[in-house]
C-alpha cells in the first residue's frame, strides 16, 4: 500500500510526475464519456451504403483525452446472405498502445443478432458509440439501421463536469421505451382501422372509386378548358333566320371554336343602339352548341357588329 499525493514543486528532482499520475488526477473530476456539444460530437452515420462515418468531436476516458478532427470513416464488412449481425462502433483506450482509437467490433451472426459486449480491464477501456444492424442479404445501411448509444451512462455516457457525469441511461431507455411503445400502439391502431374497412373495399368499390376518381380529373380539366375559351367576334348583319321566339323572333348561328353544348356563353357589345336589339347584355344565347353558338335578335342588323365572348363557370 502506498500513497499519492501532488503536485509538489521539485527540489532536485524529488517531485517527478508521470502522465499516468495526472490521468488519475483529472478522473477524480471528470467522468468517462463523450463531450456533448456539439450534438453530433461523435456521432455515426450513415452514408447510405457500407460506409459508415464517424463525426469529428472530442471524448474522455480514464483521465485521458482524444480528439477527432475530421469524419471518420469504416468500411463495414459485406452481409451474410442468411444471417444478420449488429457490428459496434467503440472508441478504445489502450494502456499497452498508449493511445485512444476508434474501432468496429464485428458480431456474430444469427437469427437473433446482439451487439459484442464492451472490454473494459486495467489495459482496455472501451466507449459504445453505436450499433449497427448490418441485416442479412443488405448492400447498404441506412441511419434507421444505427442505433446512438452516446446517451447510455453504462456504454458511453456525457462528460458533465466536476465528480460525476449526469446519469443519463434512464433518460436513454425511458425514450427508447417510449418510442417503441407509441410506434406499437399506432400500428395497433391502423391494423384495427383497416381491418375494419378491408372488406368493404371489394373489387366493386376499388373500380367505383377508380371510376370516381378518373371522372373528377376529367371535370376538372373540362373547367379549365372551358375557362380558355374567350375573344371576339362578328355578329354578321346577313345570315338571320326565323327563331320562332316572338320576344327575339331571329336567330343567327356564329362558329366559336372548342365551345360545348354543356357551356354557358356570354356575349358583351358595347353599341348602345344594338344593344337593345339583341336578347341581353350580357348576352347569354339561348343555345350553345358544339362549335357554335345561337344568338337571337329582335331585328336584322343594318351592319356587321363585333362583340367579345367568354365561357362563364
Amino acid at each position: 500500500m502506498a500513497i499519492n499525493s501532488g503536485f509538489f514543486n521539485s527540489i532536485g528532482g524529488d517531485r517527478k510526475y508521470k502522465a499516468e499520475f495526472f490521468a488519475r488526477y483529472f478522473a477524480s473530476f471528470i467522468g468517462n464519456g463523450v463531450f456533448p456539444n456539439p450534438s453530433n460530437n461523435l456521432q455515426v452515420i450513415s452514408n447510405n451504403n457500407m460506409v459508415v462515418t464517424v463525426k469529428t468531436g472530442k471524448a474522455w476516458i480514464n483521465g485521458f483525452v482524444v480528439f477527432n478532427d475530421g469524419d471518420y470513416n469504416f468500411e463495414l464488412e459485406p452481409s451474410d446472405g442468411l444471417l444478420s449481425r449488429i457490428d459496434r462502433i467503440v472508441l478504445r483506450w489502450n494502456k499497452v498502445n498508449r493511445d485512444i482509437e476508434l474501432a468496429v467490433k464485428k458480431g456474430d451472426y444469427s437469427d437473433n443478432p446482439s451487439p459484442t459486449n464492451l472490454e473494459r480491464t486495467a489495459d482496455i477501456f472501451e466507449l459504445a458509440l453505436a450499433d449497427v444492424l448490418v441485416a442479412n442479404g443488405v448492400i447498404s445501411v441506412t441511419q434507421a439501421n444505427i442505433t446512438d448509444l452516446r446517451l447510455n451512462s453504462e456504454l458511453c455516457g456525457i462528460v458533465h463536469g466536476t465528480v460525476e457525469q449526469v446519469d443519463t441511461t434512464t433518460l436513454f431507455n425511458q425514450y427508447k421505451t417510449w418510442f417503441n411503445e407509441t410506434t406499437a400502439s399506432e400500428l395497433e391502431e391502423f391494423e384495427i382501422w383497416f381491418d375494419s374497412v378491408k372488406d368493404i373495399l371489394d373489387e366493386n368499390v376499388a373500380g367505383h372509386l377508380l371510376n370516381l376518381i378518373n371522372e373528377n380529373k376529367d371535370s376538372i380539366e373540362e373547367i379549365q378548358n372551358a375557362q380558355a375559351i374567350q375573344g371576339t367576334i362578328i355578329i354578321p348583319k346577313d345570315g338571320w333566320e326565323a327563331s320562332g321566339d316572338e320576344s327575339y323572333p331571329l336567330k343567327v348561328e356564329i362558329p366559336i371554336t372548342n365551345l360545348k353544348s354543356n357551356h354557358t356563353l356570354e356575349i358583351y357589345v358595347d353599341i348602345p343602339d344594338v344593344k337593345d336589339w339583341l336578347s341581353c347584355d350580357p348576352c347569354e344565347t339561348i343555345l350553345a352548341m358544339d362549335g357554335k353558338a345561337e344568338i337571337y335578335a329582335m331585328f336584322e342588323l343594318s351592319r356587321d357588329i363585333g362583340a367579345t365572348y367568354k365561357v362563364v363557370i
